[in-house]
């Protein structure tokens, strides 16, 4: 439960954070920069409940590809706000984060046997599905 809370705070700072900026672009960056971040959060938390016997090895394979597919997109994501300030890019990236995000919440993290676990991994992933909203609104 301390990771739900940790989670949720940090959600919350970076949401506020968001509004001393006065350029959409260092608004947006800023939220992609919590949005890696809060990935490897939900990336750290599969890996611990994996390593306590709570993921099956198949499974995990799935999901750790779906994380690095996921921080593929917002490393792309960070690049179409912070250097080209590309409104078209960072669109299509955070379509492709949220497909990702919609398919790890939906189907990959469903093997977590542990529902504590499994919890804290689906409240990151809706952090991160908040921040893109976010992101999204100053896209555009």
């Amino acid at each position: 439960m301390k990771k739900l809370y940790y989670i949720t705070s940090f959600l919350m700072v970076s949401l506020l954070l968001t509004g001393f900026s006065c350029d959409k672009y260092a608004k947006a960056g800023q939220l992609a920069k919590d949005f890696a971040a809060t990935v490897l959060v939900a990336q750290q938390l599969e890996i611990q409940a994996y390593n306590s016997g709570y993921v099956q090895p198949a499974s995990h394979v799935v999901v750790q590809t779906k994380f690095s597919q996921l921080a593929d997109a917002g490393v792309k994501l960070d690049q179409a706000i912070n250097q080209a300030h590309n409104a078209q890019g960072a669109k299509a990236q955070i379509n492709i984060a949220a497909s990702l995000l919609s398919d790890l919440s939906n189907n990959q993290i469903t093997g977590i046997k542990d529902e504590k676990t499994r919890l804290a991994v689906q409240a990151a992933i809706v952090s991160c599905q908040a921040i893109l909203d976010n992101i999204a609104a100053f896209a555009q």
